[in-house]
């Protein structure tokens, strides 16, 4: 939860945070590229239907990158918690049940924990990290977009 980030006082914590998000990151990037193929179209279709309810303008043909972003600057920090909390629980009470869901709601909530970083990071050091990680990371989330759009448009 973004709750965790004011009691953040040193930009020495933040940097533990951030590097905690980034083994978060890296394992659910693993378990994505690992995923068969059904498992990856499991994961797209979840992860299209949770940004569209997120972001309900959310335009498919462009890079989730900024729309995030911008989402996120809309947002009140009470939302973003929340949002965080909730994806962080769906992945957590899912990840044996169902891998998919674990991987579509964690690579969410990663992106709600980023955002938060960035925005609490004083440190321009800290604040290129979590960007870094934030683009990396987006790109691995419309990456599981992109393969169920690429896969619609062989079905029709």
């Amino acid at each position: 939860m973004l709750n965790w980030i004011p009691g953040l006082k040193s930009e020495g914590r933040l940097e533990g945070a951030l590097h905690n998000v980034e083994a978060a990151v890296k394992a659910l990037g693993t378990q994505w590229f690992a995923a068969d193929h059904e498992a990856r179209l499991a994961c797209g279709q979840l992860v299209i239907e949770a940004i569209q309810k997120l972001i309900p303008n959310y335009d498919l043909s462009r890079n989730l990158y900024s729309q995030f972003f911008f989402f996120g600057n809309q947002q009140s920090t009470t939302d973003l918690e929340e949002g965080l909390k909730w994806f962080s629980e769906t992945a957590v009470t899912t990840k044996d049940e169902n891998p998919p869901l674990f991987i579509a709601m964690g690579s969410i909530g990663q992106l709600f924990s980023l955002y938060a970083i960035n925005a609490a990071a004083k440190s321009e050091k800290t604040r290129q990290a979590s960007g870094t990680l934030y683009t990396t990371h987006s790109r691995t989330v419309n990456d599981m977009i992109q393969y169920v759009l690429y896969h619609r448009a062989f079905q029709s």
